[in-house]
């Protein structure tokens, strides 16, 4: 009885968590890169009422300054828009696409 109230316990306080941080990190979006800063790109997709992705940027500095974006899919003009809005120009630029 025990070690399922723990269990039940424990993935409501990660469910809070994940949202908690999904909402910081989304509403403090920073504008990431710069000349020859190499930023990382990549993309996860989460489940809650929906399938949703995520899009997130880091950069390879001591900031290691970030963005998150939630969008609808991860298609090539959307990843590209994402890019454009969130990393400065002449940043290198690294992802898995």
């Amino acid at each position: 009885m025990m070690t399922i109230f723990l269990s039940i316990t424990i993935i409501k306080f990660v469910n809070l968590f994940r949202d908690l941080a999904i909402s910081k990190l989304t509403n403090e979006d920073h504008i990431i890169g710069g000349k020859n800063i190499i930023c990382e790109i990549d993309e996860s997709k989460f489940k809650k009422y929906k399938n949703f992705w995520v899009v997130g940027g880091v950069e390879r500095t001591k900031e290691k300054k970030c963005f998150f974006v939630i969008t609808e899919d991860r298609e090539a003009p959307t990843l590209r828009r994402i890019i454009k809005q969130h990393v400065r120009p002449r940043s290198i630029v690294h992802t898995d696409h």
